[in-house]
């Protein structure tokens, strides 16, 4: 199957002291040498301990860390750098982050946050949006009166519906989910990650999943790709990947968690 997204030889590395005239003295190599392919459709989901470069992998392929050297392809196209807004302004490319509560501004109604991208467009009029944004809220299972209300006055869980409303207001063909469970109570997890693998089957959208945590992993991915110190160590079928892992540090992520889901048909169900 053709790749939509590819992530060629991607090299990140950071400054991590300077000299009097602010010249960089040393360096953090976060990511070294990292290639992934996802195709249309797919989910892949890259797994790995704190530290082991998987969210500036992701933060790279939506243009919020510019690689020091090679390339995101995104359906057969070389992606510039340092054109992040741009690119999540497209909607081809969106990041749904870690804390829905930080990644939403306090001071706008739902509505508005929803339809923050097409608004920036100046597509469509103000009674559009409205209406766009009740749309996307019955699609993430919430309800059209709770629009006008702001984020405080949500839970955890319906925060982060409001994200993907928003992520899914651009109709993009990837989103990228950094640790999009990480932050919520964990009787909350399973209904979202229930949502994500709902939406991905009605709008065949493709994903790329990072969290630390192999049971999310597990329940959407079809591809893994585990990550140790800025490298892939391993990458296969996530059947395989999961309940045969071949390299000992997938091992021994695999053994720390007390019971691995099933992946879902070649990824979890």
């Amino acid at each position: 199957m053709d790749a939509l997204l590819e992530v060629r030889e991607l090299r990140v590395r950071f400054a991590t002291a300077h000299d009097l005239l602010g010249r960089a003295t040393a360096y953090h190599d976060a990511v070294r040498g990292v290639s992934l392919s996802v195709a249309r459709g797919e989910c892949l989901g890259i797994v790995g301990e704190s530290g082991s470069g998987k969210t500036t992998v992701a933060n790279a392929i939506v243009g919020l860390v510019e690689p020091s050297s090679g390339e995101i392809v995104y359906d057969g196209v070389p992606l510039p750098s340092l054109a992040g807004r741009e690119r999540r302004l497209a909607g081809e490319l969106l990041l749904v982050f870690q804390d829905p509560q930080g990644s939403l501004d306090p001071r706008m109604p739902v509505w508005a946050i929803v339809t923050e991208g097409l608004a920036i467009r100046g597509r469509l009029s103000r009674k559009a949006l409205r209406r766009r944004a009740a749309e996307l809220a019955e699609m993430v299972g919430l309800s059209g009166e709770s629009l006008e209300r702001y984020p405080h006055a949500f839970s955890g869980g319906q925060r982060q519906r409001i994200a993907i409303a928003r992520a899914l207001a651009l109709e993009p063909q990837i989103l990228v989910l950094d640790e999009p469970t990480s932050a919520l109570d964990v009787s909350i997890q399973a209904q979202v990650l229930n949502l994500l693998l709902e939406l991905q089957q009605r709008l065949g959208l493709t994903y790329v999943l990072v969290s630390h945590d192999i049971s999310v992993i597990a329940h959407l991915s079809h591809r893994v790709a585990v990550m140790r110190e800025g490298e892939v160590v391993e990458e296969g079928e996530a059947t395989r990947v999961l309940t045969a892992p071949s390299h000992p540090y997938t091992r021994a992520l695999v053994e720390a968690v007390p019971r691995v889901g099933q992946a879902n048909d070649g990824a979890a169900t």
